[in-house]
């Protein structure tokens, strides 16, 4: 893991020196406007994330910081939003709880996992 994590430093490292060669970056291209509402969905999911972890579990807390993160980009598809992140996060938490004996907190799902 480690390794990785290096080797992809230094690719990205030698890419940002490539492309200083061309040039200053530009940061914001005119027309360009922050999304605040995008923002504003993403940071409330983390902050959802972090109130609901310990109370209703990972998996729960995951799947709401989930669709929270995919609604922010734009997807209006809430149900397949909502079922794609139910997988995602049961994947997650049986390959770190079963795969890596982690301790990931079941919260309301506990008689069920």
């Amino acid at each position: 893991m480690a390794a990785g994590l290096i080797a992809l430093g230094v690719s990205l490292l030698v890419t940002a020196l490539r492309s200083m060669r061309a040039g200053p970056p530009t940061v914001v291209a005119e027309g360009d406007r922050t999304d605040w509402l995008s923002l504003a969905i993403i940071v409330g999911g983390l902050v959802l994330h972090w109130l609901l972890l310990r109370p209703l579990g990972f998996i729960v807390a995951s799947t709401v910081l989930y669709v929270a993160v995919v609604t922010g980009f734009g997807d209006r598809n809430y149900l397949r939003t909502l079922g794609i992140g139910v997988v995602l996060t049961l994947i997650v938490y049986v390959l770190f709880t079963r795969g890596l004996g982690l301790r990931l907190p079941p919260g309301i799902l506990a008689g069920i996992l």
